[in-house]
């Protein structure tokens, strides 16, 4: 095979690492300082018409959550400061691949995203939050709009004061204030809480791209599950893998059969199964 080119921003700036994300030590946050991973993730969220990429095709149903058992040590969130407090819950059920253009009332405003916090809940170092908590809601301001939580569906039931304004498809009144759109101001604008910051997190190390796969383990819990098929379960995973790998090049199919080898307890052991997809 011949040399390949070497991969760069759309800028043009040669990439070093595309396997792994900066982060503050090994097990720490990720950083904003990583623009090739901001690039990528922003045009996964632009680049496609304004609709869901994935999870596409769902459906949605109002209620409520009860707080049935007292959890008050993990949490001081509001929502769990009381058994029996109840809040409004909007669930919303979907298949990942649901195709493009896919019906969805309301739910198709819905707008789930990870950096949508109350008071109590903070953010884990995980390398794959970390990367949700910017990419969900940059998504959402793309494809329902930059004021899509005030939306009826996804507007906060909370008073609501902050200093942003107009843009495009604005709603609702602009900041009521005219003499002032920055904080701190002297005009008795909405101002900071120092009793509502967070805990800081330990942080271990320099900030570098650490390789994600070390002390990773991907075939315990696949061998787990396999055990406690029935030989009819099996007979149809087989079929279902070997369907879905058939017209793939050789050499792509036999990089998956050594990952199906390192699942021990006959995964894909058997011949005729591998023959199959390997025709």
């Amino acid at each position: 095979m011949s040399q390949k080119p070497t991969l760069t921003t759309t800028a043009g700036n040669p990439v070093g690492d595309n396997q792994n994300s900066l982060s503050a030590g090994s097990r720490g946050p990720l950083l904003l300082q990583d623009y090739h991973l901001i690039e990528k993730l922003a045009h996964q969220n632009c680049q496609r018409i304004p609709e869901r990429v994935v999870h596409a095709k769902g459906w949605g149903a109002y209620g409520t959550l009860t707080t049935t058992n007292d959890i008050t040590r993990y949490s001081k969130a509001s929502v769990f400061s009381e058994v029996g407090n109840k809040t409004e819950v909007l669930a919303r059920f979907s298949t990942v691949a649901g195709e493009l253009g896919a019906a969805d009332a309301e739910i198709k405003q819905a707008a789930f995203s990870p950096s949508n916090l109350v008071p109590g809940i903070v953010h884990s170092p995980d390398k794959m939050l970390q990367a949700r908590v910017f990419s969900y809601a940059d998504a959402h301001c793309y494809r329902l709009g930059t004021h899509y939580e005030a939306l009826p569906v996804n507007a906060p039931r909370c008073p609501v004061h902050h200093y942003h304004k107009d843009g495009a498809m604005r709603f609702f009144s602009n900041n009521p204030s005219t003499d002032a759109y920055y904080e701190p101001n002297s005009f008795g604008g909405p101002a900071q809480s120092a009793s509502y910051a967070e805990p800081p997190p330990a942080i271990d190390g320099a900030a570098d791209r650490y390789g994600q796969r070390e002390g990773s383990d991907d075939y315990s819990q696949p061998r787990a599950l396999f055990l406690l098929f029935d030989e009819g379960q099996k007979q149809r995973l087989f079929g279902n893998i070997a369907g879905a790998m058939a017209g793939v090049w050789q050499f792509i199919v036999e990089r998956q059969f050594a990952h199906f080898d390192k699942v021990p307890s006959g995964l894909w052991q058997r011949r005729p199964c591998r023959a199959e997809a390997a025709r």
